[in-house]
């Protein structure tokens, strides 16, 4: 079920629902200028949860990475550029470890960079930041994310 509330000049709303458990959740997102808007929003996340979508997504980066890696990745990739997405992994597991994707800030993603940048060249880092910034897209399509 939703609700829709104004919040000063924005259109904010709430969709809660009980899990197989009967578990209550809710996920809300505010900003937007119109209540149409907010309604179509809500009917979106409301027919996801019909048909059987999780939209309170929570997953730590490294372990969206790695199901990223394997799901469109892996089978696509030379061997030594598979090596680099491993590498890429291990990197992230090593700084981030059980972070979730939605607490990692600009701040503590640039701290990772200019950790990894201390210790490998500059087109390493890049292929590196390439390689994440990839796969931040692809969660931000999958709803894990709302921006990068």
């Amino acid at each position: 079920m939703a609700t829709y509330f104004k919040r000063g000049k924005t259109w904010s709303t709430k969709v809660r629902w009980y899990d197989d458990d009967g578990k209550r959740h809710s996920k809300s997102k505010s900003g937007f200028s119109t209540k149409v808007l907010a309604k179509q929003w809500a009917v979106d996340q409301e027919s996801k949860l019909n048909k059987g979508v999780q939209i309170a997504k929570e997953i730590s980066l490294v372990d969206y990475y790695n199901n990223w890696v394997n799901t469109y990745k892996k089978d696509k990739l030379s061997a030594i550029t598979l090596d680099r997405y491993k590498y890429t992994g291990e990197a992230l597991k090593d700084f981030f470890h059980d972070d979730k994707i939605k607490s990692i800030t600009r701040v503590k993603y640039q701290e990772f960079i200019n950790q990894y940048g201390s210790t490998h060249a500059p087109t390493t880092v890049k292929k590196v930041n390439s390689i994440i910034r990839a796969c931040v897209k692809s969660a931000i399509l999958d709803d894990y994310l709302y921006k990068d």
